[in-house]
């Protein structure tokens, strides 16, 4: 069953607000990043924020890999996940579709070159072990290493645009007025 992960758990200090909370279109970034894995097959979308009612970081400031590991560690029955980031708009389901095509019949990790997320993730023993023991030793890591360790695979992506994350209020500002 392929579960959506959307992480949202970040300070948004760049932003200087919640990311998340962002109307864009006439939804916050959190609804619409949680619309996408609906409409990209997703049959159920966790959200990894830090508040009541979310999947809540088990190990504080382990960014990214805190919020895989508190998913695959709160939620029972997980064999893959589709992740995004929340501060990603201009996503398509079909761009996630192949990530998870490709990942599903090669049985291995897919991102796309050069964006380290979004993100399918097939859910193995050897991950579980690598993120507790990233956790266990006060969740330092990154998603790129954890991606060199799973021997994951690029794919290139002619929509380069389409993953554009949203840092700052300028990035922002050009986003909405674009």
């Amino acid at each position: 069953m392929l579960i959506g992960l959307v992480l949202a758990g970040g300070r948004s200090s760049r932003m200087g607000q919640d990311k998340a909370l962002l109307e864009y279109h006439g939804n916050s970034l959190l609804q619409q990043a949680q619309q996408l894995l609906q409409k990209s097959g997703c049959e159920r979308v966790l959200i990894s924020r830090n508040q009541l009612g979310f999947v809540q970081d088990l190990v504080k400031d382990a960014g990214p890999l805190g919020g895989i590991y508190s998913a695959l560690t709160q939620a029972n029955n997980l064999d893959e996940l589709l992740i995004v980031p929340v501060d990603m708009p201009f996503l398509l389901p079909s761009l996630l579709h192949d990530l998870y095509r490709y990942g599903r019949k090669n049985g291995r990790p897919y991102y796309f070159q050069h964006c380290f997320l979004p993100l399918y993730l097939p859910i193995t023993e050897v991950l579980r072990d690598y993120l507790k023991q990233l956790m266990d030793n006060e969740g330092q890591g990154s998603v790129r290493h954890m991606l060199a360790h799973l021997q994951a695979c690029a794919l290139p992506c002619k929509a380069r645009h389409r993953l554009r994350n949203l840092n700052t209020p300028e990035q922002w500002q050009s986003a909405i007025a674009g």
